[in-house]
């Protein structure tokens, strides 16, 4: 049985972020959520760095760095201070890892249906 191969943009937040809920062993090698809060600073750190903010995204996309603060329910200040997302979805999670991993995908599906620029 073959599955078919999705050529994604290495730079596009979103589609690394849907390749590694699909895959998450592949780029995490597991599915803590500590893991890809990890993985999406040096991303983000990486991008910001060598990209500039509309290249991240495909048209119409939300920008992610409002999801942390969505997800709190605090004012958007700069990402550097407040809660890390991945602290607030373990406190929902009772500290499990992979629980909270699934919730960061629920919950980032229901931002992006809110947030979607049209």
């Amino acid at each position: 049985m073959s599955e078919e191969i999705k050529v994604i943009n290495g730079y596009k937040i979103y589609e690394n972020l849907e390749y590694i809920r699909m895959r998450p062993c592949v780029i995490l090698t597991s599915k803590p959520i500590t893991a890809l809060e990890n993985y999406l600073w040096g991303y983000w750190t990486y991008a910001n760095k060598n990209y500039s903010g509309d290249q991240i995204y495909n048209e119409g996309d939300p920008d992610f760095n409002e999801f942390k603060w969505w997800l709190s329910g605090q004012p958007n200040i700069p990402l550097s201070t407040g809660p890390r997302f991945y602290k607030l979805l373990l406190e929902q999670c009772e500290n499990d890892e992979e629980k909270a991993f699934e919730l960061f995908y629920e919950k980032l599906d229901e931002f992006k249906q809110i947030k979607t620029k049209s």
